[in-house]
Parts: structure tokens; C-alpha cells; sequence
């Protein structure tokens, strides 16, 4: 397995020799400035409703993947195809280039410089790979498969998400799956911490209004 060299804050390998504690993730210096919305958890789809982003609700591995599989994509996307491309061109094509193109190539056929030096580089358009599921991308962009190694520490969900929208693209079967992710009501849906609570409350409430079972 490659480490980095680097120190990297979200991912903790060895004891670093250079801080105090030990650990490369420190307390940010007073006076540090959040950065507010750039870790987006939820989404909202076109009826309003909002869902979690799957962040990683699913393990690395085969099981951890199948079950990614079934899962459709919360992005909520226009529904005229012209709309469809346009998004998908500049919302969803951008973010392909920065993380992927280097490897998979421009049109996902695993052409990339980096499979010069780096070989087996998957075709995204060809073969099993052709009809991947979101859910599927979406998993392997998170934790790695075969010689990918997981990106999750720089890919947010949202775009994750988006990523997969454009390999569908490249696929010829954007539209397709466009549709399928919006037909597919029986996908699971991760909940969000607010729905965890909800359901929690609402346990509770009921079992204070259940009657005492008095035996006669």
C-alpha cells in the first residue's frame, strides 16, 4: 500500500514524531475561519425533500459495494435533456477533469498520462464497467477499488455524486440513468442525524402513550 509522504490531517498511519500528541489532525489556531458549506451532507431533490449524500454509511470492500450498488443518486437534476446536459457539462464535466482525467483519460477509457507509468487503469466505457450503478462509482470513488486507491479525503459527497453523473455521460447512458435514479423508489435511502432523531423522539413518545398490560 502507497502512503503519502505528506503528513495529511484526515488520515493517521503512524505516531508523528513532530507533534505533541502524535497525531497529524491538530486544534486549528484561534481564530480560524469554518468553511461553511463546502462539506455539504444532505441534498435536495426536485419534490423539496432532502436526503443524505451516503457518506459512509457503506464499508470498503465487496459486500460494502453491492450494497452502494443498489442505491440511486440524490442529485436532484433538471428534467428537460437539454437542462440535463447543460448541468452535467458544468457542474458535473469540471470535477471529472480536476480528479479523474489524469488516469481514466478525457473520455474514460482508461487512457490517462498516468497509465504510462501506472498500468490497469479501468476503462469506464467498456465491459462490467459500463453499467455501474451511481452507487457503485459513488463507492469506489470513496474507498478504492483493484488499483484505485480511495479518494474520499478529496472528493466531497456532492461531488462524488456529480462525477458519477459524467461517467454516465461518457458511457452514452446519462439520460438512462438519470431515469433510473428517479424511478428507483425501493433504492435504500441513507438517513440524516435528523432523521435518526426523529425516529428516536418518536419511540420514546410512543412508549410512554402504551397502556400498562394489567393481568386479570
Amino acid at each position: 500500500m502507497y502512503v503519502s509522504i505528506p503528513y495529511e490531517p484526515y488520515t493517521q498511519v503512524k505516531k508523528n514524531p513532530l507533534n505533541p500528541t502524535g497525531m497529524n489532525l491538530r486544534k486549528p489556531p484561534e481564530g480560524t475561519v469554518a468553511r461553511k458549506g463546502h462539506y455539504n451532507m444532505t441534498v435536495e431533490n426536485d419534490k423539496g425533500e432532502r436526503s443524505a449524500l451516503l457518506v459512509y454509511n457503506f464499508p470498503a470492500g465487496e459486500e460494502g459495494l453491492k450494497m452502494a450498488s443498489k442505491v440511486s443518486n440524490p442529485l436532484a437534476l433538471p428534467k428537460d435533456s437539454a437542462a440535463i446536459d447543460k448541468y452535467v457539462l458544468e457542474e458535473c464535466q469540471p470535477l471529472y477533469e480536476r480528479y479523474c482525467q489524469h488516469c481514466h483519460g478525457a473520455t474514460g477509457k482508461g487512457d490517462g498520462k498516468v497509465n504510462d507509468q501506472y498500468k490497469g487503469v479501468a476503462n469506464l466505457t467498456a465491459g462490467a464497467q459500463k453499467t455501474n450503478t451511481s452507487g457503485h462509482i459513488f463507492h469506489v470513488i470513496t474507498h478504492g477499488k483493484g488499483r484505485m486507491w480511495p479518494h474520499k479525503q478529496i472528493v466531497t459527497p456532492e461531488e462524488r455524486w456529480k462525477i458519477a453523473y459524467y461517467v454516465h455521460k461518457l458511457q452514452g447512458r446519462l439520460h438512462e440513468a438519470v431515469a433510473n435514479n428517479r424511478s428507483d423508489d425501493k433504492a435504500p435511502k441513507a438517513k440524516t442525524d435528523e432523521d435518526t432523531k426523529t425516529d428516536s423522539t418518536a419511540k420514546k413518545e410512543a412508549k410512554k402513550t402504551e397502556p400498562e398490560n394489567k393481568g386479570h
